[in-house]
């Protein structure tokens, strides 16, 4: 009866042990719901940093707890095990987190229960990036609904399936979410050259964009609709490409000439979901006594392995051998892990990190102490898949970065068709923008998104006479007025699409000047936005570098000497001082 009962104690302590030791959230009760023992993972978790729970009620620690968790309880004080996924949990400080929690039994002896172990994973930050991609497909979604243009996007190699937007779908008598791949419903729509020969798919907008690599531009073609109607459209496309260049797919933005309808068009490509579940349960053990040559950590032997480690590694029949028999290459490959390892055998802390054993080919959480000199524990879990799916999440949103630079482009190409005469304005501009951006010290994301604004910066254009655009002798006082409306039009059009800046509110003020003598609205000073008030420069230094139809290019030195003079009347101050820091000091040309 003594060896029975030492031999439970024995048990409870190696309990108790593994709860204190373990990476995971777990916290161990009696069965008054009295803390007998909590991991660090449940201590960082719950925020209990520098609290004494041990011997206190779980109840009085989180009053929060709701009534349904405190009946799960009392059944595992019976006998039953229950689980949860993405269960919210209130806080009351006001705060929420969600987690997965399992709830089960613990036995001091056979039949008779001692308390309840609880095990829990906190997805509130999983969480969080989901909801962050799904805001940002919205986005997508919205923009490519309200952009003026009919858009289509192809999202394999092979053009199989193509779907188009509202717009799209009207213009070419299609339902929503219709595919209208001409290899999926060949002879539904007719499409022609402008000689009226009929096309073979392999010589659309779209196919040889992919096949070729290489944006394709201003196709005209001839579409016999199922009606019988007939309209001819003016179609640009571009590639989508990979992270390493290849083409994926591809998106086009068409405008029904017939018509003279302008637009632009975004693309996007869907990105999957992911979510992690990390079972706290398959932690692998190995205890571990550590060899040492001169001072130096050079091999381990395994003294003892649970049956989680042989699952997660592979590895079989490692009590005694050492490390570099059962892995060979590890301190070839992965001398970092000996390191450590060798630290904590030498009695200089517990250590918790993440490592990639190469040999193995995956990555571990790994909880190390040391129970004795020159021993350890290695409490670890794989968490490869988890890599794996970080670094999908990053290639899709890459993608989408990708599809709504292509789309900007795309939409860009459109409105140079109205104004030939400043072909590339729109990019210059969003590269100039994006230049003196970067010295005022922005951030670069935020100056690569403003370059993407200044793709679109005169969309308001496309509502302008071509006659008005492209006059090549001064404007009469009406057509200046009508000029200046392009920047409420470029407005109308945006202004209900969600972007990480206010891109309609920039478009709107990107004619407004210091001293209130701009348009639309007469703003001064600060009431301008700061990425409109470095638009406003980009947009008249390379208006005065370039060609325009009633006069030459002036030159980059008389667009220096304009910002120059009209620094603080017209023009931000901050922003003329980076521009001529770009042109004085570092020799800024115009592309």
């Amino acid at each position: 009866m003594t060896q029975r009962k030492d031999a439970v104690a024995k048990d409870y302590e190696i309990l108790q042990l593994f709860i204190t030791s373990a990476p995971a959230a777990i916290a161990m009760f009696d069965s008054a719901m009295h803390y007998l023992a909590a991991s660090p993972r449940w201590i960082g978790d719950y925020r209990l940093e520098g609290m004494d729970i041990i011997g206190r009620s779980h109840y009085e620690i989180f009053p929060e707890i709701p009534e349904s968790w405190k009946q799960v309880h009392r059944r595992a004080l019976l006998g039953e095990t229950a689980t949860a996924r993405e269960d919210r949990f209130d806080r009351i400080d006001g705060t929420t987190q969600w987690l997965n929690w399992e709830v089960r039994p613990w036995y001091r002896k056979p039949n008779k229960i001692g308390g309840i172990i609880i095990f829990t994973e906190d997805t509130t930050n999983s969480r969080a990036t989901e909801h962050a991609l799904k805001r940002k497909v919205q986005e997508l979604e919205m923009l490519m609904d309200v952009v003026p243009a009919a858009v289509w996007i192809a999202a394999d190699p092979e053009c199989k399936v193509i779907t188009g937007n509202r717009l799209a779908n009207q213009i070419f008598d299609a339902s929503k979410d219709e595919n209208v791949s001409p290899t999926a419903v060949p002879d539904k729509r007719h499409i022609y050259a402008p000689d009226g020969r009929k096309l073979p798919a392999e010589e659309l907008p779209m196919q040889l964009a992919i096949a070729t690599n290489r944006e394709v531009s201003d196709t005209e073609l001839k579409i016999e609709m199922p009606s019988g109607r007939l309209i001819t459209i003016l179609g640009n496309a571009v590639p989508l490409r990979d992270e390493k260049g290849f083409a994926i797919g591809s998106i086009a933005a068409f405008q029904d000439i017939s018509q003279r309808k302008q637009a632009e068009s975004l693309a996007q490509e869907s990105t999957r979901r992911y979510k992690s579940l990390f079972d706290n349960m398959l932690n692998g053990i190995a205890y571990c006594r550590m060899l040492f040559e001169d001072g130096m950590p050079v091999d381990f032997i395994y003294l003892d392995v649970n049956k989680a480690f042989e699952e997660q590694t592979g590895l079989r029949n490692v009590v005694g051998r050492k490390a570099t028999e059962l892995i060979p290459g590890i301190r070839e490959q992965s001398p970092d892990l000996l390191e450590r390892y060798g630290r904590v055998a030498k009695g200089r802390g517990p250590e918790r990190f993440e490592t990639y054993v190469a040999p193995l080919q995956d990555w571990f959480t790994v909880f190390a102490y040391s129970a004795e000199a020159d021993h350890f524990v290695a409490v670890f879990d794989v968490i490869t898949e988890q890599k794996r799916r970080e670094e999908k999440v990053t290639e899709y949103v890459q993608q989408l970065e990708l599809a709504m630079q292509g789309t900007l482009l795309a939409i860009a190409n459109m409105v140079e068709q109205r104004d030939p005469y400043t072909a590339g304005h729109e990019r210059r501009v969003g590269v100039i923008a994006g230049d003196m951006a970067r010295e005022m010290g922005w951030d670069e994301r935020k100056c690569e998104e403003l370059q993407m604004v200044g793709l679109v910066h005169d969309i308001g254009k496309i509502s302008i006479p071509a006659e008005i655009l492209s006059k090549p002798g001064p404007l009469t006082p009406v057509e200046y007025e009508i000029v200046k409306q392009h920047v409420n039009r470029g407005y109308e059009i945006l202004k209900g699409v969600h972007f990480s800046l206010p891109i309609a509110e920039i478009i709107r003020q990107h004619h407004e000047r210091m001293d209130g003598s701009g348009y639309p609205m007469g703003l001064r000073g600060k009431a301008i936005c700061p990425e409109a008030r470095i638009l406003a420069v980009a947009d008249v230094v390379e208006a005065i570098s370039s060609h325009r139809p009633y006069r030459p290019a002036l030159g980059l030195q008389v667009a220096v000497q304009e910002v120059n003079d009209h620094r603080g009347k017209l023009y931000d101050p901050d922003v003329v001082d980076a521009f001529l820091r770009l042109v004085n000091e570092k020799r800024y040309q115009l592309s």
